[in-house]
């Protein structure tokens, strides 16, 4: 065999050693990408889960709400019906005081 096929053959072999590991970090990368999109797509699938599941327990709340509205209605009914007692015991409050004057100055 001539030096030129030698040569020839050597860098072959090098060039194949370098190949062959080359391929081979290309293929860790490659599985290790495959790893990660497999762990991002479970974790997304399980957001997604808990989105869902919040989502129903707030319809859940949200109907409760809507159902408690006419008992709130009624509480702020009562609040007003409160305040318009308030002012009437007020005014019978400043009319007892004003009767009482009254009837001091009758008394001797």
């Amino acid at each position: 065999m001539s030096k030129l096929e030698e040569a020839s053959k050597e860098m072959m072999d090098s060039m194949r050693v370098l190949f062959d590991g080359e391929s081979e970090q290309s293929m860790k990368t490659l599985e290790l990408l495959s790893s990660i999109n497999t762990l991002a797509k479970d974790e997304t699938d399980r957001n997604v889960e808990r989105i869902r599941e919040t989502r129903e327990e707030l319809d859940v709340v949200f109907e409760k709400y809507k159902a408690l509205q006419p008992i709130f209605a009624h509480i702020d009914d009562i609040g007003d019906k409160l305040d318009i007692l308030e002012g009437l015991l007020g005014n019978l409050d400043g009319y007892t005081s004003y009767l009482e004057q009254v009837l001091a100055s009758f008394t001797p």
